[in-house]
């Protein structure tokens, strides 16, 4: 827009010279008030020709020799375009030029500089006046525009990067110390560390906060896991170890008396029994922490005390073990 302003003011200027010019040229009585015409101070940087009705150069105003000549009526059948490219031509007029009766022509003179002409007929006389202006001043100072417009529009993106890059590390810097300490949380099955929480209470700061949560569960679970299965370790070994001893003794001692084989093998099958027992119980309570709903029925808790007292008098070895007063009891 700033671009086409200035050539459209070029315009009007020209256009308005040239027609006043031309009523005043047609309204001259003779050759001099004719050239007097043209004499008179003109616009800065606006010359002007006058042209027979054959197209010959007839007079001009001082200074106008740097100009290109043109052929008028060659002009007035076909003018030129504006003078500025096709990206300016988007831009919306600022003001309306008005061509009245002449034609707009663009011509290039000796070392390349544009020159902008406007060609109006003069009444009466059947000749033509020519408003030339050098269009370099313009063209430079649009070409020195656009370059500082690139420049400025360059800066403009870089900036916008490292800006945006600076943010976009602060702002994923904590997403990065979130998948380090998951790698490191992966790698050494460590669930006591945590990722640190900024004093920011954003996206990312409540996103730490329920990773250390999530962190803290699995620690909680992780320990019991392992609990269980210290617990069910320790739980599986004395039945164990107890039928194992039983065989042995069988094993080692097959002359021994028929009551004696007989205990031994009531025992083992006492502590199979148990066995199995414990491993049904484990698997009720994997069902138990899988959802599954638990059955529940009257145990005799006499029984349970007896089976109690016989595995505890196996273990103790020489000790003796005495069970006081026992009901019966349902639980």
């Amino acid at each position: 827009m700033h671009t086409r302003a200035h050539y459209d003011d070029l315009d009007r200027l020209l256009a308005s010279t040239g027609e006043h010019l031309a009523r005043e040229y047609a309204a001259a009585s003779g050759p001099a008030d004719r050239a007097a015409v043209l004499s008179a101070p003109m616009p800065v940087g606006v010359v002007v020709r006058a042209y027979g009705a054959d197209g010959r150069l007839s007079t001009q105003s001082p200074d106008a020799d740097a100009a290109p000549r043109v052929d008028p009526r060659a002009v007035l059948r076909k003018p030129s375009g504006p003078p500025f490219d096709r990206i300016a031509a988007l831009a919306p007029p600022l003001i309306h030029v008005g061509g009245g009766r002449g034609a707009f022509s663009l011509k290039s003179a000796t070392g390349g500089t544009r020159w902008r002409l406007y060609v109006v007929p003069v009444s009466g006389s059947g000749g033509y006046l020519v408003a030339a202006s050098p269009l370099n001043r313009i063209d430079a100072s649009v070409e020195r525009l656009r370059w500082l417009v690139a420049l400025m529009a360059a800066a403009g993106a870089g900036a916008t990067l490292v800006a945006g890059l600076l943010l976009a590390g602060r702002a994923l810097r904590p997403v990065h110390s979130l998948t380090q300490t998951a790698a490191t949380i992966a790698r050494s099955q460590d669930f006591g560390r945590r990722v640190p929480v900024g004093k920011s209470r954003d996206e990312l700061g409540r996103l730490a906060e329920t990773f250390n949560d999530m962190l803290a569960n699995l620690e909680h679970a992780y320990q019991a896991q392992k609990r269980f299965v210290a617990d069910a370790s320790h739980e599986l070994r004395a039945p164990l170890t107890a039928i194992q001893g039983n065989l042995e003794l069988l094993r080692r001692h097959p002359d021994a008396s028929p009551d004696q084989k007989d205990e031994a093998l009531q025992e083992a099958d006492r502590e199979a029994h148990r066995l199995s027992q414990l491993v049904a119980d484990l698997l009720a309570l994997a069902r138990a922490d899988a959802g599954v709903p638990i059955r529940r029925q009257k145990v005799e808790l006499d029984r349970v005390v007896l089976e109690a007292l016989a595995t505890a008098k196996h273990l103790a070895g020489e000790r003796e073990i005495e069970l006081a007063a026992l009901e019966p009891s349902l639980i």
